[in-house]
């Protein structure tokens, strides 16, 4: 069987693609360094040739047979950090304490790892955004500055009004959606509804594999036309949040469904089409249910009475 250098792989896609060296390593290594990975002439760590694939749309799956001990440990640490990051989240009364206890120190663990790495520093200022500090929350005025100080690191000239000027990473992407959220989070709905257009344009455009990107697609899809729903532009909202739906059923990626439903039910009946509204508002209603989604549960049953005149359950 023939060998295939992972810079190969590299170098034939960012040719077809006609990317640049210095647009596609930017902040992630030199093009000196990409060159000398193009050529198989350095071995580089895992988190940048991941960022690399990234930002070409492509899976880092062929790689990851090579990881180091550490970038094993890394990647690991990484995966249990966003897992305690998501059970605080769900906490309340005095268990939300211990929860953050926990998931703040997991993030010191992997901060070990963060030296060489803004990819991983990334991951932890974002995942800190969310736990706030011991004292209570960051204000979203507050996120956003530490989200746009993460980004940064790795798009130094980064603009807000063209994203289309540049490449992206996972994180980098999702740090955008972070960004977009703390606008909505103050009603601030025009740049939060731009970003997201940009941010869900450039999924559909760049990514080769969009199996591997699914959960992003929906997520923004689902915070895009909740944006939208918001403002009252609900033909848009459905539009967007049926290409969310779609890329869920199409690529199981089950996270964002019942939250897409619910916004398509909620833009059918202020369309006038009631009997399609209710059929959306049940199955959001039964996939709420089955995963245990109690404010989510509590905001439909709301939503159908005021709406649809009628009582869940």
């Amino acid at each position: 069987m023939d060998k295939v250098y992972i810079g190969e792989i590299i170098r034939e896609e960012r040719v077809r693609q006609k990317v640049s060296q210095e647009k596609l390593c930017e902040e992630i290594c030199s093009p000196v360094t990409l060159s000398r990975l193009e050529n198989g002439a350095q071995p580089p760590s895992y988190p940048k040739v991941k960022a690399l694939l990234e930002r070409l749309g492509l899976s880092d799956d062929l790689y990851k047979v090579v990881n180091s001990a550490d970038e094993l440990r890394a990647e690991n640490l990484g995966k249990e950090v966003r897992a305690k990051v998501v059970a605080f989240e769900k906490a309340a009364g005095p268990e939300k304490k211990a929860r953050w206890a926990e998931a703040w120190e997991a993030t010191c663990r992997l901060e070990k790892f963060a030296k060489d790495e803004p990819s991983i520093r990334q991951r932890i200022i974002q995942d800190r955004c969310v736990l706030g500090i011991e004292q209570g929350p960051y204000s979203p005025a507050e996120q956003r500055e530490l989200l746009l100080g993460a980004l940064k690191l790795t798009k130094p000239r980064f603009d807000p009004e063209r994203l289309d000027r540049s490449r992206y990473t996972q994180e980098e992407i999702s740090l955008i959606n972070h960004i977009a959220v703390t606008y909505a989070w103050e009603g601030n709905s025009d740049p939060a509804i731009n970003l997201y257009r940009q941010l869900l344009a450039y999924i559909q455009t760049h990514n080769q594999q969009l199996s591997r990107y699914a959960n992003q697609l929906t997520m923004v899809a689902h915070n895009y036309a909740r944006e939208l729903d918001g403002v009252g532009d609900y033909r848009e909202s459905a539009r967007i949040a049926e290409i969310g739906r779609q890329a869920c059923v199409l690529y199981d990626s089950q996270q964002f469904h019942p939250g897409l439903l619910h916004i398509l039910a909620e833009c059918q009946h202020y369309l006038g089409n009631d009997a399609e509204s209710r059929e959306l508002y049940l199955r959001a209603y039964y996939f709420y249910k089955a995963c245990e989604a109690g404010k989510n549960l509590d905001l439909l049953r709301r939503d159908v009475k005021e709406q649809l005149g009628f009582e869940l359950d």
